[in-house]
């Protein structure tokens, strides 16, 4: 560990003196083990790790931040964390994540490795956090194979995703490029990948290439090296680009309430008494839509017995009592609520369209269930077995 200190210190000067407004080091800096026991042996707390606190030391004499790959033991001792910390300028801890996805793979010709045997998943994405470059969402290595951690940090604006590693050969040989462009493709977001390279034990080669990818998936920087020297590799992060490019070509879903947003407002819809009637009718909707998914259970919700074809009774309880459709109505009055809500003439446009497709619909469906009940009880009047 104190080996890879030094090592991480030389980066920590480079980093300043290129002028650098944040450093990020890869997966597992303070050390790769040889093995599952040796991994659990040597982590250590943040607080009592040598690595760790000569990092913030470095951190608040070159007023750089720094995000860096440790390790940490877990509240039972058997195992260790995976995690990426930030560390601020001024040598503190803000933030920390835990690796969701660990690295199990059995690779033909390559090798075994089963990394939970050693280590403790983590269980949450940790939301995007804002720094002096950006704001910045943090995965770590294996992370970048799902590309749902990502999408769900795009969702919460983040700007900047790191995916700090350590592949293999045959794993970095195939993949790394192709899934950190996507992944920046896909978020609109420049995506930080800094690599262990090189060998590490007799059991482990790490690929290396560390990689700064901008939001339209261009390859910023790109290290090379065998791991003899240290490199590092810099980039401009414009946060224009990235609103730009997000602005220009919109990848977030489109939803309602997305599309209101987008449309214009009108003074008659944005008083108070409007706002308190369409709260009333949120309420009223989803009471009708809640309250039905419960007369029905599950299977009647999700599998048709809305139209009697499993069910030996038809539903009359609340709230099938007051409407023979409270989904259909109860989303229309959800629609109209929202609508007024935003304030947005479009939205009642828009849910006096969907009331006439709810109505054109149960012009078919009531007939039908109708026809249901009534052969049902016709065939038990007469002693046969209802299918």
């Amino acid at each position: 560990m104190a080996h890879n200190l030094n090592q991480c210190r030389l980066l920590v000067k480079k980093a300043a003196a290129a002028g650098a407004k944040a450093l990020f080091l890869p997966e597992a800096c303070d050390y790769i083990a040889s093995s599952p026991a040796e991994t659990v042996a040597l982590a250590r707390s943040v607080k009592d790790s040598v690595f760790v606190l000569g990092l913030q030391l470095e951190a608040r004499q070159s007023k750089l931040p720094i995000n860096v790959g440790i390790h940490e033991p877990t509240q039972s001792g058997e195992k260790v964390k995976n995690t990426l910390i930030w560390i601020d300028e001024e040598g503190e801890i803000t933030h920390r994540y835990q690796k969701l996805h660990l690295f199990d793979v059995d690779i033909q010709g390559g090798p075994v490795l089963k990394e939970s045997r050693s280590v403790e998943k983590g269980t949450s994405i940790l939301p995007p956090f804002d720094t002096p470059i950006g704001r910045v969402g943090l995965t770590i290595c294996f992370d970048l194979r799902f590309p749902e951690i990502s999408l769900a940090l795009r969702r919460q604006n983040s700007q900047i995703i790191t995916y700090p590693s350590a592949f293999t050969i045959p794993t970095g040989q195939a993949h790394w490029e192709s899934l950190l462009r996507a992944r920046a493709i896909e978020t609109q977001a420049y995506v930080i990948a800094a690599a262990q390279v090189g060998a590490h034990n007799e059991k482990r080669i790490s690929y290396g290439h560390s990689m700064i990818v901008s939001p339209w998936g261009e390859v910023l920087g790109e290290l090379d090296g065998d791991g003899q020297e240290t490199q590092i590799a810099t980039a401009e992060i414009d946060l224009e680009l990235v609103e730009r490019i997000r602005r220009e070509m919109p990848l977030l879903r489109r939803t309602y309430e997305r599309a209101l947003r987008a449309q214009p407002s009108h003074p008659l819809l944005q008083t108070p008494s409007s706002n308190y009637i369409g709260y009333a009718l949120v309420a009223s909707g989803n009471v009708l839509v809640l309250s039905s998914m419960w007369a029905l259970g599950v299977t009647g919700t999700y599998l048709g017995d809305y139209f009697g074809i499993l069910m030996d009774h038809q539903v009359t309880s609340f709230p099938f009592n007051i409407t023979g459709a409270p989904m259909y109505y109860g989303s229309t009055l959800s629609f109209l609520g929202t609508a007024m809500l935003y304030g947005k003439p479009a939205g009642i446009f828009l849910t006096v369209g969907v009331l006439a497709a709810y109505l054109v619909a149960l012009s078919y469906e009531d007939p039908f269930t109708a026809q249901i009940y009534a052969r049902r009880d016709r065939e038990k009047k007469a002693g046969k077995k209802v299918s």
